[in-house]
């Protein structure tokens, strides 16, 4: 069992990434360039997350081509 503490940093972090997924979306990548954002970190940043969630969606639908092609 794992310690509360660390049962409740695990929570923040899921929670974290939830919101992440959801604000960071592909969906939303195209609204970046009306936002001016506070600096060039926070942008790199959000970019970053970004991308890894479209290279994420890009993949399932990949997968799921594959899958309605008979592909394994």
């Amino acid at each position: 069992m794992m310690p509360e503490k660390h049962t409740d940093l695990k929570d923040k972090l899921q929670h974290l990434y939830q919101q992440c997924r959801e604000l960071l979306s592909p969906e939303n990548m195209i609204l970046f360039d009306e936002i001016d954002f506070e600096n060039a970190d926070a942008f790199k940043f959000y970019m970053t997350l970004s991308e890894l969630f479209l290279q994420e969606q890009q993949e399932e639908l990949l997968k799921r081509k594959d899958q309605a092609n008979g592909k394994q």
